[in-house]
């Protein structure tokens, strides 16, 4: 089994290697959010939630977002 530290290991020694697991991240990141945007305003306010953001400031958000 590969451990963390193997891992850092590779990363450290292939400098392309931070570019890679980047775009691994960013792949990620995109899978969850396109996830939870199909599954409904609910499932999205709950994961703006859970990622730190209340509802004041997602609501501050949008009014910011949405003036002329």
């Amino acid at each position: 089994m590969t451990t963390r530290s193997e891992i850092q290991t590779l990363i450290t020694a292939n400098a392309c290697a931070m570019d890679i697991i980047d775009d691994i991240v960013h792949e990620v990141a995109s899978q969850m959010a396109s996830a939870t945007s199909n599954k409904g305003l609910n499932a999205q306010l709950e994961f703006l939630n859970a990622e730190g953001l209340d509802d004041e400031h997602v609501l501050q958000h949008l009014e910011e977002a949405l003036e002329p």
